[in-house]
């Protein structure tokens, strides 16, 4: 019982600790992106990356490389095949790596069932990030996108996405079973280089 206790006390702690931080006009480091709209941020200061700090937009939805169930369900929903949801994770990959890796960003936590990441709006360069994605058109809130998504559509389709085996070294087509499974990979633009 008292290591219970022990443990809530501590936590306890810790959270109204980082309350007090997030309050304060404070900016964070930002140590990766995880996707265009996770983060993991270094509110310890101590340039680890630990578990408590990974943080997440609130009600936005965007592509990634490596597609999840909820954005195979939206890419079926806009009608758009799995490789063009693939594409047009990669531009929103990029977009949030151009305006988020090694950036100070400012967070303000939100109130959210979210269980995998503490949602936060997200201000970088005195903008809040998520309205930045969501005018750039590689971002989704309530299902809806900006104008610019047919745009960014006709771009990802001019890219050429391989996955890249980073153990065996060979390039698969993004529709490859074998390309997909692998677990050491990474989907690169091959557009300036030949193959």
């Amino acid at each position: 019982m008292l290591k219970k206790v022990s443990i809530i006390l501590l936590l306890a702690t810790f959270l109204t600790f980082l309350g007090y931080e997030l309050s304060q006009d404070v900016s964070f480091e930002v140590l990766k992106v995880l996707s265009p709209t996770e983060v993991v941020v270094d509110i310890n200061k101590n340039g680890v990356e630990d578990d408590d700090e990974t943080f997440c937009l609130n009600d936005v939805q965007s592509f990634s490389t490596k597609l999840t169930g909820d954005q195979l369900e939206l890419a079926k929903k806009i009608k758009i095949s799995e490789d063009d949801a693939i594409g047009l994770g990669f531009l929103a990959q990029e977009f949030a790596k151009e305006h988020l890796a090694q950036k100070s960003v400012k967070l303000k936590l939100k109130k959210s069932p979210c269980t995998s990441c503490v949602p936060a709006d997200i201000y970088v360069d005195h903008q809040n990030y998520q309205s930045v994605l969501l005018n750039s058109g590689l971002a989704f809130s309530s299902g809806r996108s900006s104008a610019l998504f047919n745009k960014n559509l006709q771009k990802a389709r001019r890219l050429n996405l391989k996955i890249f085996n980073n153990k065996s070294h060979k390039y698969h087509k993004l529709s490859c079973k074998y390309g997909k499974l692998a677990h050491c990979q990474r989907t690169q633009n091959l557009a300036n280089s030949a193959w």
